[in-house]
């Protein structure tokens, strides 16, 4: 594999590692892609962002489309919400679950690079960093905690893909695949559900495999005993 298509194939596991933990914890993904452009060099959006709305060349005409000023305005409204010392703090647990999913989802690529890349350092996670830092000071003010958060965020992130391995692959190998490197919500779920189902009838193939063994060493003993 060349230098180059190296770098392609760690940019789609990257990106696919946003897209499995995203549709894991339930968040709409509104596409993906490893053509790079202004600061990426893949992305992964929802389906009522700036780059659904506009297509790729007025999201990249936009100025903000960055993963961390995105993260930072969102940041920076949820701070705007949330209570102060001595306001009511009735609120603040749906707040901490939205900044969790969100830790998680952003996260989600870095832990996507070391899972498949092990003796390798990641390459792609300055912007992601910079985005869960402001995400996390949502609940934290200090930089420990917030660095912490973001920690947290990698760990869980971790945990999922290692569950859904083989999701991650099919969803990188089907962005590597496609003529246009770049998968609409439709063909997301579709790499998904077929990644899913070949998963379903392996297990099938080795739970019957196992069982023809099981019933090959009764005969055999059934035979030995008579």
């Amino acid at each position: 594999m060349s230098d180059d298509q190296q770098a392609l194939w760690k940019t789609a596991v990257h990106e696919a590692g946003h897209v499995v933990c995203a549709r894991y914890l339930g968040i709409e993904v509104g596409g993906v892609t490893i053509i790079p452009g202004p600061g990426y060099n893949g992305l992964t959006w929802g389906p009522d962002s700036q780059r659904a709305l506009h297509g790729k060349e007025g999201f990249d005409d936009l100025g903000e489309d960055h993963v961390e000023c995105v993260a930072e305005n969102v940041s920076r409204k949820l701070k705007a919400l949330a209570p102060g010392p001595g306001e009511d703090q009735s609120e603040m647990d749906s707040l901490f679950i939205g900044t969790r999913t969100k830790l998680i989802e952003l996260m989600a690529g870095e832990a996507a690079e070391r899972l498949i890349f092990e003796d390798q350092q990641p390459e792609l996670i300055g912007g992601d960093l910079s985005a869960a830092l402001a995400v996390s000071g949502i609940v934290s003010r200090t930089l420990e905690g917030q660095m912490a958060l973001a920690e947290y965020g990698f760990q869980e992130a971790r945990a999922i893909l290692e569950e859904q391995r083989s999701v991650l692959l099919a969803v990188a190998t089907a962005l590597i695949n496609h003529p246009e490197r770049t998968l609409d919500q439709s063909e997301i779920d579709a790499a998904i559900r077929s990644a899913v189902a070949n998963e379903a009838a392996e297990a099938e193939r080795e739970r019957r495999k196992r069982w023809a063994e099981i019933e090959a060493n009764a005969e055999r003993f059934t035979a030995h005993c008579q």
